[in-house]
């Protein structure tokens, strides 16, 4: 039988650097949910986002009504450093204050201009990423192709 995960296991899964750096972006290892682009951790049986374990590990419970914001644009991201509760507002603000709208004109531009030559969705999410250094992924570039939404910009603060 298949051991249940425990909190801590989420560590397994997180990319830490070997020095303890807590400037830099400690990355989800695993998958993001092709949904949302988010880290997701099963404990359980209950469904995590994975930095809201992290914190709760790191900083305890969270309070009701309360968001985990990422002082580093970057959802992957679960580098505890780098996490703040806050309520929603606190976190509509930091869009604002973050330029956190949406893609910049230019990827969205991108994006298109691929998609009309042919070019598979994942494909795009992988090239714009890498060019410009937001985490795109395949759910995003769908819904702007479909006119759904203009999507999340998250800044990537490091790649390795």
């Amino acid at each position: 039988m298949r051991r249940k995960n425990e909190p801590i296991d989420v560590w397994q899964h997180i990319n830490m650097p070997a020095d303890g750096d807590t400037a830099t972006c400690w990355y989800w290892a695993d998958a993001l949910n092709p949904t949302d682009g988010r880290p997701y951790f099963n404990v359980a049986g209950v469904r995590w986002l994975a930095y809201r374990l992290v914190y709760t590990l790191v900083h305890g419970p969270i309070a009701d009504g309360q968001v985990i914001r990422h002082m580093c644009d970057n959802e992957a991201c679960c580098n505890p450093h780098h996490l703040l509760s806050g309520t929603q507002g606190d976190n509509e603000r930091d869009k604002g204050d973050h330029d956190r709208w949406g893609f910049p004109k230019e990827v969205l531009t991108q994006i298109m201009k691929y998609y009309k030559a042919g070019v598979q969705q994942q494909q795009i999410a992988d090239m714009c990423t890498q060019q410009f250094g937001i985490i795109v992924t395949q759910q995003r570039v769908s819904d702007i192709i479909r006119g759904k939404r203009r999507a999340q910009q998250t800044k990537v603060t490091s790649t390795t």
